[in-house]
């Protein structure tokens, strides 16, 4: 991911993937059913992990649009 992307997460569900120098929104990727309050990327920047209200942490691989991984009531 580098210097050049932001990730955000949202009480709308869903995690957003910025390009900086444009603004704009790359990616989109939904997963959670409750508001996503916290997310953490690996240092590769590959990868990143979210949390939510729904009680889920899911892992994410930053080129697919598909969870990796949930895991529940945590």
């Amino acid at each position: 991911m580098g210097g050049d992307y932001l990730l955000s997460c949202s009480r709308d569900k869903t995690i957003r993937l910025w390009e900086i120098s444009t603004g704009y929104c790359k990616r989109t990727f939904v997963g959670h059913e409750g508001w996503v309050r916290k997310l953490a990327t690996s240092k590769d920047g590959k990868t990143f992990v979210s949390c939510s209200d729904d009680q889920s942490v899911i892992v994410w691989n930053i080129d697919k649009d598909a969870p990796v991984t949930r895991f529940f009531a945590h």
